[in-house]
């Protein structure tokens, strides 16, 4: 870690692009549910609950999990490999929409809020190595603010 600045900077970056790709995922995807539920003569209401749920489900289930492995393994890798995991689950689902499989494409949804919530513990406690005491408060707001 010789230079914190440049790593701070690559991870705010590496943070707002992960949050941009989950809400363009959900809105597609909302888009979508809609679409179909019209075509089908559906309510589309429960849908777009679902996916919805979709994006906090992982939190929930998996969050114990991803904070043990933030822990246990490096921050470091475990922020890479959530990374590297994205880059992947964004070419399924790609695929999947391209397909034109609303199912599949839901279920990897899915796929993209575990990712995220992998990266999450990994983020939120390297920045403490990265600024130091002094400055945490100040950079947890600038990380949150660059999350909305």
């Amino acid at each position: 870690m010789k230079f914190p600045r440049v790593s701070l900077a690559a991870l705010m970056i590496a943070q707002a692009q992960v949050t941009f790709n989950d809400c363009a995922a959900k809105l597609m995807l909302i888009s979508l549910a809609q679409q179909l539920a019209k075509a089908e003569g559906w309510d589309a209401k429960w849908m777009v609950s679902f996916i919805g749920a979709l994006l906090v489900l992982p939190y929930i289930l998996f969050g114990p999990v991803c904070g043990w492995l933030s822990d246990r393994f490096s921050k470091r890798t475990v922020i890479n490999a959530a990374l590297l995991g994205q880059i992947l689950v964004m070419a399924l689902l790609l695929a999947t929409l391209g397909l034109r499989s609303f199912q599949p494409a839901v279920a990897v949804f899915f796929l993209l809020s575990l990712q995220t919530a992998i990266l999450a513990p990994g983020k939120r406690g390297i920045v403490l190595e990265y600024v130091g005491v002094e400055q945490l408060s100040r950079w947890v707001g600038c990380m949150e603010m660059a999350n909305v």
